[in-house]
This record gives C-alpha cells, sequence and structure tokens, in this order.
C-alpha cells in the first residue's frame, strides 16, 4: 500500500489520521511516517496494517465494537 492509497482509505473510513493510528494500536507519529513519501527516514506501511486499514475501507470503516488503545488504556 502506497501512501497515498494508505490516505484514501483512511478517508473511506471516515478516520482523522489519530483516529486511524488508534484503531491501527500504532503510534500516531509511526501513521505520519507511513503517510510520508517514501526516503530513508520513513517507513514503508506495515503490510498487517494495510490489509486492516484496506478490509475497513471496503466495508465503509471499522465495527463499532472496534478495540481502541484509548479502551483499553486504565
Amino acid at each position: 500500500m502506497t501512501p497515498d492509497e494508505l490516505r484514501a482509505a483512511i478517508r473511506a473510513c471516515g478516520l482523522t489520521q489519530l483516529q486511524a493510528a488508534d484503531a491501527l494500536g500504532v503510534n500516531p507519529h509511526t501513521l505520519q511516517q507511513w503517510l510520508a513519501p517514501p526516503g530513508p527516514k520513513n517507513r514503508a506501511v506495515n503490510p498487517v496494517a494495510a490489509r486492516v486499514l484496506a478490509w475497513a475501507a471496503a466495508r465503509g470503516g471499522f465495527p463499532d465494537d472496534w478495540p481502541h488503545d484509548k479502551a483499553r488504556q486504565p
């Protein structure tokens, strides 16, 4: 998944970048690195996260009962 495809999948889910990072269980900085153009300091999109986000985008978003990091914090 390219950064542009990731951005489109986030939009298709109706999420902000912060919400997408939360839903995927990653640090928002990590998501920003995935969204940046390829370069030595930026990372490729995690393949598992890409598949999960593509799955959610194809269904119009994450299910209501999808676990979020904030819900798991004490």
